[in-house]
Order: structure tokens, then C-alpha cells, then sequence
């Protein structure tokens, strides 16, 4: 302001100085400037600060979560893990499935989460996220059936280079044929993680129960598939690799890690929908309803895809097992007929007159 006397001209170089800051510390830090800290928040392409003061007087404190994780920044966290298929296919679907979920949440965690749900609710994907990687990592490590598997799937990938090109052409015709399957993935794990920003940016008045009863059922599943995957390498370490596994949750469940993740994710897009505020926004609403019905479906798809898949191979190797008949007649819920009981040979029937 003109007219500020001293006050004005000390100012000067103490926004400078803010703005020099804002350009090279770390996003949502909290800056000390001569005589005054200043707590920064970038935000979808702009910036703005605010004093501690006033941001106590607000309720959020020197130490809160001011900045916010935007569309890009969201979509080069899920993308950057995925570049690895470049290198190994599986990879793609694997261990960058995982890591993906884990940076997208620890995105969320770090910038946006400041209310339990959407805490909760992020800290389900990073669990989830790296429990996967660790548990694909130990079993490559330790079972030769997988890393054979890996290599199978690595031979039947497309490939577009012949034996006679150059090194530099063989990499390019490589990227050029798997970038179709990176850019399909990304797009999945983009689409599965904007639940966490839907719940992240919801007023703490609106999700009310229902969110959190549903964010619990997503723990739920997030139990039930590390207790599938636990169990039957646990029982196929002990008994062998050709074990069928009947016991435990696969005495209820047919493949409980595939159904637990099918109950984590449906749980985790129907968070994200409840928080989600149509009357602010109705046209940007319609588009996060979409993308996170997309990620649902492209995620349950494969998720059914693999299932299917696992009960072929089944099929094909405990076809003649008794142990597999009488396992599949029951696990997965599935309903069967009370045989009729037959009365007792010394017992007179009835007979139609």
C-alpha cells in the first residue's frame, strides 16, 4: 500500500524473499521470513499464503497439510511406477500395481488427508499397496515357479524389433510396442486412486457413517486377500507346490485374496462417491463419478479375468482329486441342493392308491 511509511518498505524485501521460497522449498512447508512465519499452499495452478496467526485462527495450525495434490501430479505418481513393464511386462501389473497405490495414497497422506476418514481411507491403499509388494517380492525370491512365470510372460509379449536392428532400434521398437499396455495401466491406477482425493476434499460433516462403516468393510477385504495369500504359502511351503489348499478362509472361500480385493476396492469407489459434492459441481462431479466407476470396472474385470483363470488351471491339475470335487461342491458359497431323505427299509412306503 502507498503510504506505508517503514512497515511498507520493510515489506518489500520480505516478500521477495517469500517469493523466492515459494519457488524452491518444498510444497506445504511452513516458511520462517524475517518477523513472520508464513505457511504457503499450492493448489491447481496457483499459489496463496496465509500468516500462522490467521491460520490458527482457523483451526489448522503452523504444522498442517496446506498444500493439495493435483489431477498431474496424481497421474505421475501412478504412471512413473508403471514404466517399469518397459523393462519386465509382469512388472507392470505386479509390482507396480502396488508401489502405484502406495505413492498415490502417500500423495494423498502427506498433502490432503486432515480428516480421520480420508486418513483411514488412504492408509488402506498404502497398506494394501505395500503388502503386495513385499509379498510378491519374497515369493519371486523363494519360489522358482514365479520367476519362470515372470519369464513366460516376458517371451509372449509383443514384440515389434527383428535380431538384425541395432540396440538403440530394438529399445525403441520395445517401448513402442508396450506403451499402449503402460498407458492402460496408468490409466486403471489413476482412476482407482481418486477415491482418495473425492474423500480427502470432502467436507468432515458430509461423509457421515455410512462412509465410515463402508471404509471398515474395505479393511475387511484388505484382511481377507492377506490372509489368503499368507495361508497358501504358508501351506504350500510346508506340503508342496502341487498342495491344493482347502483349509482355513479357503474353506469359505474359493480364492479369498482375489475376493478380498474385489471387497477393498468396490468399498474404496463407493467412499469416494459418497464424498464426492455434486451441488458444488456438477459437471466436474460427473466426471470423477465416471472415472472412478471406470477404475472399478477395469479393476473387478481383472480381478474376475485372473479368477477365472486360476479355476482353469485348477481344473486341469486336481481334476481326478476327490479332495477337489468335494472342495468345490462347497467353497465359494455356493449352494446346494439338501439330498431327500429315504425312509428306512423295514418302514412300509406310502404307495398311491
Amino acid at each position: 500500500r502507498r503510504g506505508g511509511g517503514r512497515g511498507a518498505r520493510g515489506a518489500a524485501p520480505a516478500m521477495w524473499v517469500v517469493l523466492v521460497a515459494l519457488a524452491l522449498a518444498p510444497r506445504g512447508k511452513t516458511l520462517r521470513v524475517p518477523g513472520r512465519e508464513v505457511a504457503f499452499r499450492v493448489a491447481h495452478g496457483h499459489s496463496s499464503w496465509r500468516s500462522t496467526a490467521t491460520a490458527r485462527r482457523r483451526g489448522r495450525g503452523v504444522g498442517s497439510r496446506l498444500s493439495m495434490t493435483s489431477i498431474p501430479e496424481l497421474a505421475v505418481v501412478c504412471t512413473v511406477p508403471t514404466m517399469i513393464g518397459f523393462w519386465k511386462r509382469e512388472y507392470g501389473v505386479s509390482y507396480a500395481y502396488g508401489t502405484a497405490m502406495a505413492m498415490s495414497a502417500a500423495a494423498v497422506l502427506r498433502s490432503e488427508a486432515t480428516t480421520t476418514l480420508a486418513t483411514w481411507h488412504a492408509w488402506a491403499h498404502l497398506v494394501y499397496g505395500v503388502r503386495l509388494c513385499l509379498f510378491l517380492l519374497w515369493r519371486e525370491l523363494s519360489v522358482p515357479k514365479f520367476r519362470e512365470m515372470r519369464e513366460k510372460i516376458e517371451a509372449k509379449a509383443p514384440a515389434l524389433a527383428t535380431e538384425s536392428q541395432s540396440p538403440v532400434a530394438k529399445l525403441l521398437a520395445r517401448v513402442a510396442a508396450r506403451a499402449p499396455f503402460i498407458v492402460g495401466c496408468s490409466l486403471l491406477y489413476f482412476c482407482m486412486s481418486l477415491p482418495l482425493l473425492a474423500s480427502a476434499r470432502a467436507p468432515p460433516t458430509r461423509p457421515g457413517l455410512l462412509a465410515a462403516a463402508i471404509t471398515a468393510i474395505a479393511y475387511l477385504g484388505l484382511s481377507v486377500a492377506a490372509a489368503g495369500d499368507f495361508h497358501k504359502s504358508l501351506a504350500k511351503a510346508r506340503r508342496g507346490e502341487r498342495t491344493l489348499v482347502t483349509t482355513g478362509c479357503y474353506a469359505w472361500l474359493r480364492h479369498p485374496n482375489y475376493t478380498g480385493e474385489q471387497v477393498l476396492w468396490a468399498a474404496s469407489a463407493l467412499v469416494g462417491l459418497l464424498c464426492s459434492t455434486p451441488l458444488a459441481a456438477p459437471g466436474k462431479t460427473l466426471v470423477t463419478w465416471s472415472a472412478i466407476a471406470l477404475g472399478q470396472l477395469g479393476i473387478q474385470f481383472v480381478l474376475m479375468q485372473a479368477t477365472a483363470s486360476l479355476n482353469e488351471r485348477q481344473r486341469e491339475t486336481y481334476a481326478e482329486d476327490p479332495a477337489y470335487r468335494d472342495w468345490t461342491a462347497f467353497a465359494g458359497f455356493e449352494i446346494r441342493q439338501k439330498p431327500k431323505a429315504t425312509p428306512p427299509l423295514d418302514e412300509p412306503q406310502a404307495t398311491a392308491d
